[in-house]
Formats: structure tokens, C-alpha cells, sequence
């Protein structure tokens, strides 16, 4: 409604002379359930086993003193706020209590972290598979921190999927372990040698680290010395032209 007053000069004579107007908000809202489990227990006649029922939503079997549990949705939401994210442990902890009311150790995260790992293991085994079998895969690295040491992060995309791999090393090893020297599909990289391993492979070079390249030797060239990375750039530049061209249609497959 109007306000009481005219907020210029004060005046309550106030009079609607226009149709209401809309306005739309959309809010989050942030709260914590609750929830209570009643364990069935029993045994087995037959054998004499132990039995108990489990709830689909239930995170842990446990009960008595290690009875409070956090929910799937707590769980998962910490994964994504420290690998997503790249929020600490303890920022977590944080967030969870100022958020939710929840209070939590950063301990609670870590191992929440590690035991979401354990679970996601076979999902992570299917990945590797999935890139074995890739016709095509582009490995890279990229430099990575453990526990404030260094390491180097390995990826290897697929046409669908994506495997990382944390290694302390940026050896060849890491690739060799997924993809096996027997590998027979093409092999999309930036040249480095350690790549040339891979000797049942087709090897692609990376058009942009190639352009890359050409434009770092044409900023210091001279004269004939800029012919060769200038040759070189209008060679890849044509492929990829004839490139977007099939993509379009434009070109048959021949």
C-alpha cells in the first residue's frame, strides 16, 4: 500500500491515481530436517544371523552413541562446496553452521570427502574404461596442490567423458596406466614428448598450441625468417577452414 506519508513534504492527503503495478521476487530458503529412524532388529531362525532394516535415506548403520548421522544431502553438498568450489575444510564448517545451523568439524568434511570418494570408486573405475575405449582422447596437465605440496593434475577428455588423475609427478606414467601403450586411437596433444610413447597411436597435434607457437616466432621474425611460421599459420588456418566448412555442409566427406 502507500505509505502513511507524502515522503517529500510530510503531507498525509495521499491518493491512488495509478492501477497497482506487480513486482516478482524469488527467495531461497534454507532449513535443516530432522529426521528419526526406528530400526527394526531381529535374526535369522534359520541360521541365526542378525538382521536390521535400513531406510533408503539412511548414510550409516550406525546407533547409540554414533547414532547422529548427517543426511545424503549434507554429504553431497560438501563435495561440491571443497572440490567444486575449492572451499576448505574448516570454510565449510563455516557455512554449515552460519547457513543451517549445523554445526560441524572440519573433520566431519574431510571425512565426509573420503568416504564420498570410496563410494564414487566404481563410477570412477567406469570412467577410466569409458576412455580406454575412446577413438579419441586429449590428454593435458595442469600444475595442482596436495596438502600445500606440489602435484600435477592429468586430464583426458573423451568425446563424452572426462577422466582426472592427482599424480606428484607430470611423468608420462600417469597416461601410460590409463591408456596402455597398446592403445590405438588418436591421440590429440601439445607435442610433449613423452606422448611419442605411444607408438600404435595417431597423433594429432594441437591446432592452437600450433598457432600459439606461430605467433610467438612471427613477434621476434625478420624478414625471411617470418616466411616458414607465416607458411605454417595459413596451412592450419585453411584446415581449419575446410573444417567449419564440412561441419556446415558445405563439403562432402571425400
Amino acid at each position: 500500500p502507500l505509505p502513511p506519508e507524502c515522503p517529500k513534504c510530510g503531507s498525509r492527503r495521499l491518493e491512488e491515481d495509478e492501477p497497482v503495478s506487480e513486482q516478482f521476487q524469488t527467495e531461497i530458503v534454507c532449513r535443516t530436517v530432522r529426521r528419526r529412524f526406528a530400526i527394526h532388529r531381529g535374526h535369522c531362525r534359520d541360521c541365526g544371523a542378525a538382521v536390521s532394516g535400513r531406510h533408503p535415506l539412511q548414510t550409516s548403520k550406525a546407533t547409540g552413541a554414533a547414532g547422529e548421522q548427517l543426511g545424503p544431502r549434507a554429504h553431497a553438498l560438501m563435495s561440491v562446496l571443497n572440490k567444486r568450489l575449492g572451499l576448505s575444510h574448516g570454510k565449510i564448517g563455516w557455512l554449515f553452521k552460519k547457513v543451517f545451523s549445523l554445526p560441524i568439524d572440519r573433520s566431519t568434511s574431510a571425512r565426509s570427502a573420503a568416504r564420498t570418494a570410496r563410494r564414487c570408486a566404481a563410477a570412477y573405475g567406469q570412467i577410466r574404461s569409458d576412455v580406454r575405449a575412446a577413438e579419441e582422447v586429449t590428454p593435458d596437465e595442469t600444475g595442482w596442490r596436495v596438502g600445500g605440496g606440489k602435484a600435477w593434475l592429468h586430464a583426458f577428455a573423451a568425446a563424452r567423458t572426462t577422466c582426472y588423475e592427482i599424480d606428484p609427478t607430470r611423468s608420462g606414467d600417469v597416461a601410460e596406466r590409463l591408456l596402455g601403450l597398446d592403445w590405438r586411437g588418436r591421440l590429440v596433444h601439445d607435442g610433449w614428448s613423452v606422448y611419442d610413447r605411444f607408438l600404435q597411436a595417431i597423433h594429432q597435434q594441437c591446432n592452437a598450441h600450433l598457432l600459439n607457437r606461430c605467433k610467438e616466432l612471427l613477434e621476434v621474425a625478420r624478414r625471411g625468417a617470418a616466411r616458414f611460421p607465416l607458411a605454417v599459420k595459413g596451412l592450419l588456418q585453411q584446415g581449419l577452414a575446410v573444417r567449419d566448412r564440412f561441419a556446415e555442409g558445405e563439403m562432402s566427406v571425400h
